[in-house]
Parts: C-alpha cells; sequence; structure tokens
C-alpha cells in the first residue's frame, strides 16, 4: 500500500504494554494509530469512527475479543473490516474460534515485528482488492490475458 497515512487501524488490548508497542509499530509503518483499553471502548470507537483494519487482543475483561469480533461481524463483512486476532493463545481450538467467528487472520504473542507487519499489509492489500466493483476487475481480467484470446479465435 503506498498511502499508509490514510489508513486508519484501531488496536485492542487491555494491557497498556501492549498497546504502546503494537501502535508504535504500526505508527512506525506509516499508520494513523487509535487504541482502545478494553472491548467495550473498541465498540465506542468503531461506531465514531472508520477504521481499515483492526488488531484485537481475545483476552479482556467484560467483553473479551471473541464477543467484539462477533459485533463486529454484525456490522461490517469480512472484506469491509479486516479483524487480525493478537493473543497469547496459541491453542487451536481458540485460534479456530477465532476463523469461525470471521476473523481475517491470527498472531500469537509474542509476535514478531516483521510478520505482524507482512500480514497486516496483505490483508489490507486483500481487502482493497475485493471491494473493487466486479466491472473494474472483469477489465483488469481481460487486460491481463491482452490479445492471445482474441487472437485465438480470428
Amino acid at each position: 500500500m503506498s498511502d499508509t497515512a490514510s489508513i486508519a487501524a484501531l488496536v485492542v488490548d487491555d494491557m497498556d504494554d501492549n498497546l504502546y508497542v503494537l501502535g508504535k509499530i504500526l505508527r512506525d509503518e506509516g499508520l494513523d494509530v487509535t487504541t482502545a483499553a478494553s472491548g467495550q471502548e473498541a465498540l465506542d470507537a468503531l461506531q465514531k469512527q472508520h477504521f481499515d483494519v483492526v488488531f484485537l487482543d481475545i483476552m479482556m475483561p467484560e467483553i473479551d475479543g471473541f464477543a467484539v469480533l462477533q459485533r463486529v461481524r454484525s456490522l461490517y463483512s469480512f472484506f469491509d473490516l479486516p479483524v487480525i486476532m493478537v493473543s497469547a493463545l496459541d491453542d487451536a481450538p481458540s485460534v479456530v474460534k477465532a476463523f469461525e467467528l470471521g476473523a481475517n487472520d491470527y498472531i500469537t504473542k509474542p509476535f514478531d515485528h516483521d510478520v505482524l507487519v507482512a500480514r497486516a499489509f496483505h490483508q489490507l492489500d486483500v481487502a482493497r482488492a475485493l471491494r473493487k466493483p466486479a466491472a473494474l476487475q472483469g477489465k483488469e481480467l481481460t487486460k491481463g490475458l491482452g490479445n492471445g484470446v482474441a487472437g485465438a479465435s480470428a
């Protein structure tokens, strides 16, 4: 993505250190970062502001990340708002549950800086590509095929 300053990211975690580290990494990559220290803060932020991607912890008091993810998916599709779970839970049932509830990706803590950044931009690129109008996607496909198909029928 070329214009990272216009990418709005919401980082949700109940641990201040995690908010700081993840927020700093994303800001250093040029993203506009908003943080939320609870599930309710995240839901409130989503009502007030447009975000391009959400980084969501699971283990939080009151409203956990799974409940936040369910609420997000009731408002936004998988393609409209990528949600990347960032959690210390690394057991298969937690990962599977996150994907079943609509997570776009799942990263375990502690995470590798480069992997986190690569996955974030990958999800943003996928979401952007899937939001393109179908007619434009068809033109790009036709352009990608070149004249080979047309020439074959002549």
